[in-house]
């Protein structure tokens, strides 16, 4: 609809355009028929050119005389029609060079009789110097058929500051006499007024005639002074020339009767007529013609000519200007009448066209609406559709988690079997071994049957107590508790619920409802978690465990894992130590930076513990665990203020030391000698270390403690939104946050780095012992770490609990109840290679 609304448009405008034209050029052929004119002259100045601004773009300056030249050929086309071959058609142009070329290349000089070179109105001192003509009439033949060029002359002056207009009447009137050489005079102030006297006036006139141009255009005739009076009703204009010798016309003339050329022609004109209201003495021929123009043109009717003869002194020359200003006046009535019916015309069409453009507005709006209406819905559809799609990306992803953690399953499960099986195997070999030595205590040496008789009688308790109790190689028994060990340990790590049981539909159902962990899988959990800390706590951590952090149940899976050796428990108590006393150390400074009245109160160390403890209370671990844990906080933050950084410095690697010397020495499978020696070089080293740089290095950046605490946590931030954050955080982040305080004795810093260095000492604990640890096998595992990373984090809110837990596990010995059914199965010839791991799960959740 918009389109035909543009359509009918364009044709009603099209129509109204075309018919422009053909009117202006129907109106000048009437106006010249009824005044009898000789022709017509255009005057645009310029085409394509516009004043302060200069040429416009090429495109639009061949548009502008692409339109000239259609105007000039209808306008011959139009003095055909009328059969006036006699008509002239001129046409007045600036001599820039460019015009020339234009007018050549638009083919405008085959239908325009004469061009009227304009030289004159130049910027400068002088508008219209003859040097300035010379060259324009030069330039102009070089392109343009001369006897079609006249050189323009100005009869008036500007002045040569200002550009203000002076007749050459009046210049004469006021500056009389009148050098005839001179073409200038002082005006009032400053500056001078430019024009052509009479020596020039003839000058330029000659040089027109020597380079064989069709004549000189006078701008304009009636500037030149008069030589008799004209009388108009009761106003008599006298004569203002103050003799003949003044007069540009009659300068004109001389040339061209220095020349011998054609005078100057008249019509209607004769010497012994006297000028009044009557009668008219005006010349009509304003161009002074070449007589060869003049013979190749048709004449311009009944013409007189005027020689110098025939002007006295006192006679006069004619002023056409009132004829030419009733003509104007009459043209311009009838141009402005025709001109009116044209707008009266328009105006109804426009009437009409805005009628039927308001119409379509309308329907443009009630359309815009419904597509809007569309639109909306396919938004609707297309956010619905993302969903989906993001839906089926999450199950997706989902399944091939759980499709990789079901094929780690698998492979635990074998690896179970296998190690089952031979701990089966060697608990037959046990259990001969004693029917061997049941044998020989019995009174006459015995045999298999006595004994078989013999064990009838028993109860099973004193059987299995002697099975017990039989000998065995010490050092094969202990090896296989140490294997039976982590075999118990790596069951604790099948799929479990929250109150710790097995759950068999956990590890059937590949897919299970993972949506809620993979939501919370974000770049701001990770950042929360890991930039702070990871296992520091803070008052927002208890809300962040509440919102997407697992259960103790998994939490303590997932740590029983990979922490079952004495010597790595025992350095992780260390840690933990380390850990909440620089925990307590850092909130208590960040209590006292804030206002006095919230500084007595200790707000952030205060409500940690309270938080912290209120968490330990409430969790699902072993009663012992959750007091001592409840414990070792209490003690933390009663005696963190004792511990000084000095006193802190030398206390973490000398706790260390201690721990890891007294658990080699009580270990029953104590690490390799160099491990240990490893790890007391390491602990050494990093005392000697700091301790060196503290004392050469300490305190050079104290005055710039503000910046370079905020460039600190703006790295720590930085590093944990990488992907696996864990191993940069701790490094690098106990490296620099250790420094920094060095370098600024910055308490905050210094008790902030020991959040990394427990964590880096726990990891050089794992690397001891080589028991993997918990973050790093969940790297390991999957590529949707990130999503389970933050939960098990949010579960450091546990740690105390489940490493003291493990702790006290680690003193107990796999279940006895597990160890007869090992046996009892060995000693009646029941297959345990098949059946085994579902015997254990099953006495597990037992």
């Amino acid at each position: 609809m918009f389109r035909l609304f543009v359509a009918k448009l364009q044709s009603r405008l099209g129509s109204f355009v075309t018919k422009l034209p053909e009117l202006a050029l129907r109106e000048l052929g009437n106006f010249i028929a009824k005044y009898d004119l000789d022709g017509v002259d255009y005057n645009w100045e310029y085409p394509g050119y516009r004043f302060g601004q200069g040429y416009l773009s090429e495109e639009e300056v061949n548009a502008d005389y692409k339109g000239l030249s259609k105007l000039v050929f209808s306008t011959r086309a139009m003095f055909a029609k009328y059969k006036w071959n006699s008509k002239v058609i001129t046409m007045a142009y600036y001599p820039d060079g460019r015009q020339e070329q234009l007018l050549k290349q638009h083919r405008i000089p085959e239908v325009v009789d004469l061009l009227h070179m304009m030289s004159y109105d130049q910027g400068g001192g002088h508008h219209s110097s003859m040097d300035y003509g010379k060259r324009s009439a030069d330039q102009g033949k070089g392109i343009l058929p001369p006897l079609q060029l006249t050189m323009g002359v100005p009869f008036y002056g500007r002045h040569s500051r200002t550009g203000e207009w002076t007749t050459y009447e009046d210049l004469v009137q006021k500056h009389w006499p009148l050098d005839p050489k001179v073409d200038s005079v002082a005006a009032a102030g400053q500056g001078s007024i430019g024009f052509n006297g009479v020596d020039t006036i003839r000058e330029k006139t000659l040089y027109a005639l020597k380079q064989g141009l069709g004549g000189v255009m006078i701008w304009e005739v009636g500037q030149d002074c008069r030589l008799a009076p004209v009388v108009h009703g009761s106003t008599t204009h006298a004569r203002t020339c103050p003799e003949d010798g003044a007069s540009l016309l009659l300068s004109i003339s001389s040339a061209l009767t220095a020349a011998k050329r054609q005078q100057m022609r008249t019509a209607g004109w004769d010497a012994s007529q006297q000028a009044d209201h009557h009668t008219e003495l005006c010349i009509q021929d304003v161009m002074m013609l070449d007589p060869q123009f003049v013979s190749a043109r048709k004449p311009l009717g009944a013409m007189a000519e005027i020689r110098p003869a025939q002007l006295p002194s006192s006679g006069a020359v004619g002023c056409f200007g009132e004829r030419l200003r009733r003509m104007g006046n009459a043209f311009e009535a009838e141009v402005r009448q025709a001109l009116e019916v044209a707008v009266s015309k328009a105006e109804c069409e426009s009437n009409l066209l805005r009628e039927e453009v308001h119409w379509l507005q309308s329907q443009l709006e009630a359309e815009r609406q419904q597509n809007a209406a569309r639109l909306s819905g396919c938004s609707d559809l297309k956010r619905k559709l993302q969903e989906a799609q993001q839906d089926l990306q999450r199950e997706k992803e989902a399944r091939e988690y759980w499709q990789t953690e079901f094929n780690a399953k698998e492979e635990q499960y074998s690896l179970l079997e296998a190690k089952l099986a031979a701990l089966a195997m060697t608990e037959a070999e046990a259990a001969e071994e004693a029917k061997a030595a049941a044998c020989a205590l019995m009174p006459n040496g015995g045999n298999e049957a006595d004994l078989a008789a013999e064990d009838e009688d028993l109860p099973p308790v004193l059987i299995e107590d002697a099975e017990e109790n039989a000998p065995r190689p010490a050092e094969r028994s202990e090896e296989l508790s140490q294997e039976f060990e982590e075999i118990s340990m790596r069951l604790a790590a099948v799929p479990l619920r929250d109150d710790g049981s097995y759950d068999r539909a956990l590890l059937a159902s590949p897919v299970p409802a993972m949506t809620s962990q993979i939501a919370l899988s974000t770049r701001l959990w990770q950042w929360l978690l890991f930039s702070p800390g990871p296992f520091y706590f803070y008052p927002w951590k208890s809300l962040a465990n509440h919102v997407a952090g697992d259960s103790y149940a998994v939490g303590y899976r997932h740590f029983a894992a990979g922490h079952y050796g004495r010597i790595n428990l025992a350095l992780h108590c260390v840690a933990l130590f380390i850990q909440t006393f620089g925990n307590f150390g850092l909130l208590r400074h960040l209590d006292v930076m804030l206002p006095m009245s919230f500084a007595k109160l200790g707000i952030f160390s205060s409500g940690s513990v309270a938080a912290w403890l209120a968490c330990l209370c409430w969790s699902p671990a072993p009663l012992l665990a959750r007091l001592a844990s409840c414990a070792s906080l209490a003690f933390a933050f009663r005696f963190s203020p004792l511990a000084t950084v000095e006193r802190f410095e030398a206390a973490a690697p000398g706790a260390m030391v201690l721990a890891l010397t007294w658990a080699q020495a009580t270990a029953r499978r104590p690490i390799h000698r160099k491990a240990y020696e490893r790890g007391l070089l390491i602990m050494a080293g990093w005392y000697a270390a700091w301790a060196l740089l503290r004392r050469t290095c300490g305190k050079k950046l104290q005055d710039q403690k503000i910046q370079i605490r905020c460039a600190v946590l703006g790295f720590l931030s930085f590093m944990a939104l990488r992907k696996n954050p864990l191993k940069p955080v701790v490094v690098l982040g106990s490296l620099v946050c250790r420094l920094a305080s060095t370098l600024t004795d910055d308490p905050i810093l210094y008790y902030l780095s020991y959040a990394f260095t427990g964590s880096l000492f726990q990891g050089i604990a794992h690397g001891l012992t080589a028991e993997e640890a918990t973050l790093e096998a969940l790297e390991r595992q999957s590529g949707l770490v990130p999503a389970r990373r933050p939960n098990c984090a949010t579960s450091g809110l546990m740690l105390p609990s489940s490493q003291l837990c493990s702790s006290i596990q680690c003193k107990q010995r796999p279940p006895e109840t597990l160890r007869l059914r090992l046996k009892a199965s060995s000693r009646s010839g029941h297959d345990l290679g098949s059946n085994t791991v579902e015997q254990c799960l099953n006495r597990l959740e037992e």
